[in-house]
């Protein structure tokens, strides 16, 4: 008899009959059809039979807690020559108690030469948040679901928190100039945002440093020859008012500060291999006259 696969990327697989193959994929199908649609696309459901294993890669995580659990299906193409998607859907659902408070669709997500889809960072962001990146459409995004679940869709990519678990940094990963995003985790709300579509553009984060104090980062002109005896442009982020505030530091000021990894990074090929996490879901095969088995 014929079976299905369900396999951790990297560990164990456990084995299901075909008739658990259709339940699943009948049961995957059924989630997507309540997403309801927030990034600007009509929300299309899953249907299995759209994405044979011939020409689509179908996985799904799942982020368990208690009482809210985030549910995420994401369909990646093994190659450009379809369409609808051409490349990435992918469907997230958060649930609470069982029932659904929020959900996110995102039509075709594409890597435009980088990484794309759903990625879940191995480093938790604090005990009361879960955080889900997603990348592609030089318009990366950090989607945050608290305990208590409630959700936020905010600019991201690139994040850490800060020593204290009280803020979180966010960089937005897209098209020039790349923003930034401040998270009170205390509060539940960003408390501060760069425009990128103001008239002056944000200042491009070179590194990030904590000064004991406050966190600040440099940023890098390219049309400017960089000097290691000169003072140096930095960009301060002021707790107390919550924006950034520019200043000028000697060579030595910054030295003496402590530089910040990020927690999860866009840019390096470590977090995205581990980040990149799933269940693959077998779906239909294809016969010669093109029909599904």
């Amino acid at each position: 008899m014929s079976e299905l696969r369900l396999a951790p990327k990297a560990g164990a697989r456990a084995r299901f009959k075909l008739s658990n193959r259709f339940a699943l994929l009948a049961l995957l199908a059924s989630i997507s059809q309540f997403i309801t649609n927030t990034s600007g696309a009509e929300a299309k459901p899953f249907q299995p039979a759209d994405f044979p294993e011939s020409t689509s890669k179908t996985y799904t995580y799942t982020l368990p807690n208690s009482k809210v659990s985030v549910e995420a299906l994401q369909v990646k193409r093994l190659n450009e020559k379809h369409s609808n998607p051409r490349y990435c859907r992918a469907w997230v659902t958060i649930t609470k108690d069982g029932k659904k408070v929020s959900s996110e669709y995102f039509e075709d997500i594409n890597g435009l030469g980088g990484p794309c889809g759903l990625y879940f960072p191995q480093k938790s962001i604090s005990d009361n948040y879960k955080g889900v990146v997603k990348l592609g459409d030089y318009d990366g995004r950090l989607l945050l679901v608290n305990n208590a679940g409630k959700y936020w869709n905010i600019p991201g990519g690139s994040f850490f928190t800060s020593k204290d678990k009280k803020l979180l940094f966010s960089t937005h990963e897209c098209d020039a100039p790349a923003g930034i995003a401040v998270f009170d985790l205390q509060k539940g709300a960003t408390i501060f945002q760069t425009n990128e579509k103001a008239k002056e553009a944000p200042p491009v984060v070179s590194k990030w440093y904590f000064d004991g104090t406050n966190y600040f980062f440099t940023s890098t002109d390219p049309s400017k020859p960089e000097s290691k005896s000169k003072a140096q442009d930095v960009y301060v982020f002021d707790t107390k008012i919550s924006k950034l505030v520019k200043k000028m530091l000697p060579p030595a000021k910054i030295a003496a500060a402590t530089p910040i990894a990020y927690d999860f990074s866009a840019m390096s090929d470590s977090d995205i291999k581990a980040a990149d996490q799933g269940m693959d879901v077998k779906g239909p095969t294809r016969d010669a006259a093109g029909k599904n088995k």
